[in-house]
């Protein structure tokens, strides 16, 4: 089988990309030919790509002068560009399932109804609730969980009430018509054959907006295991714990500080990323020498942090769709603490592999963290039953099984 991703970048930017290629890897070893589209934005991934001259021309909007963007308005609804530079790549290489990973500003939506005029069905992954929600967060004033369905329903309004996203007006207005024309004018999304959500809690959301139940397949993200020489290594005491991930006010890395100035100072926390909050969080944490920032890590970094830890922790107070780094630490064996919200709840069994905590409580958070760090064959056996979860559901074995499904679904089948 033939397939091409669609993306905004061709480099891992994001989690949705860390994922496309992954999958792209993963069909690859099992037979499959791997195709891509995306922006000319670098670095590439790969810098010898085939097929890069089909590159739709990617512009930054926030650098761009005054009339250049007033002569570009169009483009995020209808790139004439994108939509023409595609259609060529798809005569040429001839997939039979496009699978998009994210389309944006930079792409437009546009590119759906050149497949659409080629035959070939549309596979979409649902990443986030920004796909429903036009603050990205699915958050009420940016402080808490939404509890209201006007925006899922087409009603944006509710969302410039309630300031959601924390934009200037002149900002977030122009914003929501431009999400409003996307979403429900123009229509492109009629093109989409099966969304892929990675979590039956963003599958719910998509029913509760309208979504057609037979249009929807719960396939969970992958996380690859380590080595076995790692595997083995890994389910030992740590020393210290740890929060991976953006350092924006989403993920709720306040909390988790705030929590840690109430534990002894001999028990560390370890933060790994960057983000728009870092200055605040590093100023909130100042003279506490026990927690430290280390900043973006790959490779084998990040896998010694993840292998050296007591346990993970995820204090976000949005909807988390899944949450990999808990996958990526059970993989490693570590229990993990997280909030109860979105997705985390189906991967987190409350005192089995991690403990689930109220999301924005900070006193949770830290009877959490000294409940491991006092018993860490607790921490161990939690982390063991973590890692038996990962082979069993989240394994590249299982998700290239329910991926593959899906393309058998839709293979030879465009909706009108």
């Amino acid at each position: 089988m033939k397939i091409l991703f669609i993306h905004p970048y061709f480099h891992i930017k994001t989690g949705s990309g860390k994922l496309m290629f992954s999958e792209a890897e993963l069909l690859r070893q099992n037979g499959h030919e791997v195709f891509f589209f995306t922006t000319n934005k670098s670095p590439y991934y790969d810098e010898d790509y085939k097929y890069k001259k089909y590159f739709s021309r990617h512009i930054d909007y926030k650098s761009v002068s005054l009339p250049v963007l007033l002569a570009k308005a169009i483009r995020p609804l209808y790139n004439k560009e994108s939509m023409q530079k595609l259609d060529l790549m798809l005569k040429k290489v001839e997939p039979d399932v496009v699978h998009v990973h994210g389309t944006g500003p930079h792409l437009s939506d546009t590119v759906l109804k050149a497949c659409h005029d080629n035959d070939i069905p549309v596979v979409t992954t649902i990443h986030g609730p920004g796909f429903f929600c036009p603050a990205g967060t699915f958050m009420k004033k940016k402080q808490y969980i939404c509890d209201e369905t006007e925006c899922l329903k087409g009603n944006y309004l509710k969302s410039l009430i309630h300031n959601c996203s924390k934009r200037r007006l002149h900002v977030q207005l122009p914003y929501l018509v431009f999400y409003t024309l996307n979403r429900r004018v123009l229509g492109y999304e009629k093109y989409i054959s099966k969304f892929i959500c990675p979590s039956n809690a963003i599958k719910n959301i998509a029913l509760e907006a309208g979504v057609a139940p037979e249009m929807l397949e719960t396939v969970y993200n992958m996380v690859e295991l380590p080595p076995e020489n790692l595997l083995n290594s890994s389910a030992k005491n740590g020393d210290y714990f740890l929060y991976i991930g953006r350092l924006d006010e989403e993920k709720g890395v306040h909390y988790l500080i705030e929590a840690m100035k109430t534990l002894p100072q001999d028990i560390e926390l370890h933060i790994v990323g960057k983000g728009a909050q870092e200055a605040e969080l590093r100023l909130l944490a100042r003279g506490y020498d026990n927690i430290q920032f280390k900043g973006f890590l790959t490779g084998k970094d990040l896998e010694d942090e993840y292998k050296n830890c007591i346990a993970s922790v995820l204090p976000c107070n949005w909807f988390e769709a899944f949450g990999l780094t808990i996958a990526e630490a059970f993989a490693y064996a570590k229990p993990v603490i997280a909030s109860n919200v979105g997705g985390i709840p189906e991967i987190i069994e409350h005192d089995v592999n991690g403990i689930l905590t109220e999301p924005a409580n900070s006193n949770q958070i830290a009877q959490a963290i000294l409940k491991l760090d006092n018993d860490r064959e607790l921490a161990v056996q939690m982390g063991k039953q973590g890692q038996e979860k990962v082979k069993n559901l989240f394994s590249p074995e299982a998700h290239y099984k329910k991926l593959i499904k899906v393309y058998e679904q839709v293979e030879n089948t465009v909706r009108k």
